[in-house]
């Protein structure tokens, strides 16, 4: 296996196991589904466009985009669950998410807009989070699910 396809692997297996949390209130028949796509400049008929395509190979430098696909596979409508998914390391948060994304600086301990963030430096002086500080993003998905609806979150990513 190659040092590209290892790191893929890598970043399925960890979105695999993302903590996707779901509060007792919830249903438990939400079922996820995580992949990770490579954003591809590509030209159509003379225009340029931007497509998402499974990644034979992952290096340093390329445009990711983590997607989790949610259903209600139950019977019972399911009114709120919280998704909270770990950025893997080889990937560094490229500043798009899904709409009403909360993010963590701190591996999960503080939560909140990333420009309210703060990362403790090596001196014990603090400055302002960017994206590449971003440890984890996390979704309250509050609207009612109905048996058999979908949903999808995403954020993007650049290999590091």
């Amino acid at each position: 296996m190659t040092i590209s396809n290892l790191l893929k692997t890598a970043i399925v297996s960890l979105l695999a196991v993302a903590n996707l949390s779901i509060p007792a209130f919830a249903s438990s028949d939400i079922h996820f589904d995580s992949n990770v796509y490579m954003e591809r400049a590509v030209r159509i008929q003379g225009q340029t466009q931007r497509q998402l395509v499974v990644p034979p190979y992952i290096a340093r430098g390329d445009h990711l985009v983590l997607k989790m696909d949610y259903q209600n596979a139950g019977t019972q409508p399911s009114t709120a669950f919280e998704v909270t998914n770990p950025v893997p390391p080889m990937i560094a948060y490229d500043g798009g998410a899904t709409p009403g994304a909360e993010f963590s600086v701190d591996g999960g301990q503080s939560w909140g807009a990333l420009e309210t963030l703060t990362v403790i430096q090596a001196d014990g002086s603090t400055r302002a989070a960017n994206n590449a500080d971003v440890t984890h993003i996390r979704w309250m998905v509050a609207e009612t699910l109905y048996a058999g609806d979908t949903g999808m979150l995403s954020f993007r990513g650049v290999v590091r």
